[in-house]
């Protein structure tokens, strides 16, 4: 995982937020707060994927809870940007992530 992360991490530095994104994404499944936070500033600023505000607080929010300080502070700013629908509907895809990453890790 050690490898896919700086190789996800090269990629999100270069620019290549294609290949970042495939590289995070596979490991914020797997529980890992440091891709969760990349793939909300990702989500937050439109870096190689639509801007969604939803998704990138669903991902900053897992960070958070997993103890990802920047994470927080991300997800503090976000939330002041959000209304109450996208606040409930990124809560609400939080909940259904934590789920599968919990059952992915359980099996």
């Amino acid at each position: 995982d050690r490898n896919r992360f700086n190789h996800a991490f090269e990629a999100f530095t270069t620019g290549s937020y294609g290949d970042a994104y495939k590289g995070f994404v596979q490991l914020a499944k797997g529980g890992s707060s440091v891709s969760q936070y990349y793939l909300g500033l990702m989500y937050v600023s439109g870096m190689g994927v639509l801007q969604d505000f939803r998704q990138a607080h669903m991902w900053l929010n897992i960070a958070s809870s997993l103890g990802h300080k920047k994470a927080r502070k991300q997800l503090d700013k976000l939330t002041q940007k959000m209304t109450a629908d996208q606040l409930a509907g990124a809560q609400k895809l939080a909940r259904q992530r934590i789920a599968k990453i919990i059952k992915k890790l359980e099996s």
